[in-house]
């Protein structure tokens, strides 16, 4: 399940209880939660707390032409990953 950059980025009672919801539902179904639009810090923390494990956004990199992604990837240890999202540490 992806939540969108408003949801991350939000910082409303409104977008925070709509991420909890979305992240405790998915972890419930046994799915997995991308955080999409992931800018900061603070923002892969809270996600962290809240028990999202993957994250894509700004914070991570700028989009790049595919060798470009390849190079990254692999200097980050993500041989063998066949997507741009990178796990929260």
């Amino acid at each position: 399940i992806g939540i969108g950059m408003s949801c991350i980025s939000g910082n409303s009672p409104g977008s925070s209880r709509s991420r909890d919801g979305i992240i405790s539902i998915a972890r419930r179904l046994g799915l997995e939660v991308v955080a999409e639009g992931v800018e900061t810090a603070g923002a892969v923390a809270s996600l962290q707390a809240m028990g999202c494990t993957t994250a894509q956004g700004y914070y991570y990199s700028r989009p790049m032409p595919a060798p470009q992604l390849t190079a990254w990837m692999a200097r980050r240890g993500a041989v063998g990953v066949s997507t741009a999202a990178a796990r929260v540490p």
